[in-house]
């Protein structure tokens, strides 16, 4: 299966992509990047390499469709800035990763099915900042289900908040820095994953219509 790349449209004007869409440089201050696919269940790992840091605030993130790319707060998501400061909907985490440098990868195990995340710097820095975190195990896993649901899947993503800020993703078409977690897909996939119960929801729904005639579905919807 086909591995996702940054978006040619999900992203600011003044960021340029490169590198089969998998390296993205900012020409100005805040600008952001999603990518192309997202999923809503599963278990997933890739890695983003930050080639060059401009400001602090920049830094590879998890975001939902809403997320402003422009924005310094991750309010729709995760962000590991260059401070090492992991925040989860604007707010800042008691995780940190330790200061970074240009040339760091971040790597993030995102279990969609549970509702768990897990970063940390490749190849072998501790899952946030916690020796016995392990997502192999469930354990130390950052909670998200308040923020990402059915209803708004998980897209990797980038926030550049300075010019020439740079940073390059491997999304599993090449071998990682670090390890794969196991039962973790290595890499984040371009097909979309559809949960069990909407598949089950969209038949239900689909019956009804066909059975109820229209006069009665109108009224019955109206109530």
């Amino acid at each position: 299966m086909a591995n996702t790349t940054w978006s040619t449209t999900d992203k600011t004007a003044s960021l340029t992509l490169s590198g089969g869409n998998l390296t993205a440089t900012a020409s100005a201050t805040l600008q952001g990047v999603r990518t192309a696919d997202r999923q809503v269940t599963g278990k997933f790992y890739w890695e983003v390499l930050v080639t060059k840091y401009v400001t602090t605030t920049s830094g590879p993130n998890i975001a939902q469709s809403n997320q402003s790319l422009s924005s310094t707060a991750s309010t729709y998501g995760f962000k590991v800035d260059q401070t090492g400061t992991i925040t989860l909907a604007a707010t800042a985490l008691p995780y940190l990763l330790g200061t970074r440098a240009d040339g760091d990868r971040i790597g993030f195990a995102l279990d969609l099915t549970n509702g768990l995340a897990w970063m940390r710097v490749t190849p072998s820095g501790d899952w946030n900042s916690m020796p016995s975190a392990n997502p192999a195990t469930s354990v130390g896993g950052i909670v998200f289900n308040h923020i990402f649901s059915a209803a708004m899947p998980a897209y990797p993503g980038a926030y550049l908040a300075g010019n020439t800020t740079a940073v390059t993703a491997n999304f599993g078409d090449t071998g990682f820095s670090g390890a794969v977690p196991s039962g973790f897909t290595s890499g984040f996939t371009s097909a979309a994953s559809i949960p069990t119960n909407l598949i089950s929801s969209r038949v239900i729904v689909d019956q009804w219509v066909t059975v109820v005639p229209y006069n009665e579905a109108r009224t019955v919807m109206m109530l």
